[in-house]
């Protein structure tokens, strides 16, 4: 991918994986809709993954995750099915309900060969009904489906494959960041984020933080020093513990070197909470540092006898 687009990608990551802290799913966890939003852009990720396979080795030589593909392509089918089941049930199309009546238990039934068609069903359903867009799709999941059916026979060396080239995946690649920065972050995320803001302003700032757009180019976030006692002697084995500002789980943790240095990196920007430990010292604790996209931290601790 062009250094833009690997940006970009990077920071979508980085959002999810400050996402998928256990203190962040809790404050999310109250936003009913949110979870539904976040699994999109998860789905278009391993998307984006597979097609920079191809972009990379083309379709002769690339090896795709047929299960992980598997699971993506179930997970939009069933999306497409339900609305797709709704609004046949609005306007009492007992055809088409038929057509996409599948629950997650049955498509895990099916064979590799089976699934495919049945997933392939449901997309084409979906998309000859532009009512179903009124029961909780977008027309990009029906296209993110058909990606998921392509990739997924891909996969399975399937000779439908063909219609796959480097450039083809190019396009995708594009159009499915456009889709998460657009639809997914700035249409519903972001906002979504917003309304946590009195109750939860640490979380919000730091969830934008996270949102910046990382510049591979610079420096990656990080954390670095060297710690000595105060005889400026080094001091190996320190416990360096960083937390999300306020909370108690360990977000990030490493041990000093023989020579009392020590790097943690990459750092997923935010503030945090610092503690330097080691047995026979006081224990040092720096609260609420602040980390930018790209900055570099460099301290020097002096850890003192209790």
């Amino acid at each position: 991918m062009e250094t833009k687009l690997v940006n970009k990608v990077t920071t979508i990551r980085t959002v999810c994986v400050f996402l998928a802290v256990a203190a962040n799913v809790v404050i999310t966890n109250t936003i009913a809709a949110f979870a539904a939003v976040l699994l999109t852009v998860k789905n278009k990720l391993i998307l984006i993954d597979a097609y920079d396979q191809i972009v990379l080795n083309g379709t002769s030589g690339v090896t795709l995750d047929t299960k992980v593909l598997r699971k993506t392509m179930s997970n939009l089918a069933f999306k497409c099915a339900q609305a797709t089941l709704a609004y046949a049930n609005s306007v009492n199309n007992n055809t088409l309900a038929n057509l996409v009546k599948f629950k997650p238990y049955m498509l895990n039934r099916l064979t590799k060969e089976e699934i495919a068609v049945i997933c392939q069903q449901i997309r084409n359903a979906a998309n000859a009904n532009a009512g179903a867009l009124n029961f909780g799709i977008a027309a990009s999941d029906i296209t993110d489906l058909q990606s998921a059916i392509d990739l997924y026979l891909l996969s399975s060396s399937n000779p439908r494959q063909a219609r796959i080239t480097k450039k083809t995946a190019g396009g995708q690649i594009k159009k499915l960041i456009k889709e998460i920065y657009n639809d997914q972050f700035k249409g519903q995320m972001d906002i979504m984020i917003n309304t946590l803001f009195i109750s939860n302003p640490e979380f919000v700032k730091n969830y934008f933080f996270a949102r910046e757009i990382i510049d591979l180019g610079s420096t990656k976030t990080k954390l670095r020093g060297s710690i000595t006692d105060s005889n400026r002697v080094p001091l190996v084995n320190v416990s360096v513990i960083m937390r999300l500002a306020g909370q108690s789980a360990i977000a990030y943790q490493t041990l000093t070197l023989i020579d009392g240095t020590f790097e943690i990196v990459p750092v997923i920007p935010g503030n945090y909470d610092i503690t330097y430990e080691l047995r026979g010292f006081a224990i040092q604790t720096e609260l609420n540092y602040h980390f930018k996209p790209g900055s570099e931290k460099k301290h020097k601790i002096i850890l003192l006898l209790p």
